[in-house]
């Protein structure tokens, strides 16, 4: 995918963080992955954690607030 410099990407449903986790990798300033599986939420936040990718936040969400 390609990323600008300053983008901020929403990754809605986001499982593993696949996406939010090759977003933030590709520079984007902000990525926010959300998802209603709080296992999911937990994957990405320790993978970005693991990667040193600090852009990155994760929220536990099921109703789409």
């Amino acid at each position: 995918m390609m990323i600008e410099p300053d983008a901020h990407v929403l990754d809605i449903g986001c499982g593993s963080g696949a996406i939010a986790l090759a977003a933030a990798a590709r520079g984007a300033a902000r990525v926010h992955a959300i998802d209603s599986n709080a296992r999911a939420v937990q994957c990405v936040q320790r993978s970005a954690q693991e990667n040193g990718l600090e852009q990155i936040t994760a929220t536990l969400d099921c109703d789409g607030s």
